[in-house]
């Protein structure tokens, strides 16, 4: 089992555009079950971020998986970020 390298804390999402709705985006690590999600209501720009409560251990190559659904709105770039510490 690989030793932990770091541990997720905070996750931020936004929208790079005037998207609509509600957007919630699922997060997880390595394809498991969601380790939380954010949440926020489109606009300019929108933005979201969540402070796990618990923060979850990552290790050098772990996939951290963002899964936007909800909003509406044509061709708005999002991104997406990860604090490890």
């Amino acid at each position: 089992m690989a030793v932990a390298k770091g541990l997720l804390q905070r996750v931020f999402a936004f929208s790079e555009g005037a998207s609509s709705g509600t957007i919630a985006v699922a997060v997880s690590v390595n394809g498991g079950s969601s380790v939380g999600s954010i949440s926020f209501t489109g606009g300019a720009n929108a933005i979201g971020s969540l402070e796990l409560s618990t923060p979850v251990s990552v290790s050098e190559g772990d996939l951290i998986t963002f899964t936007p659904s909800g909003g509406a709105g044509a061709t708005i770039p999002g991104h997406f970020y990860a604090v490890i510490r």
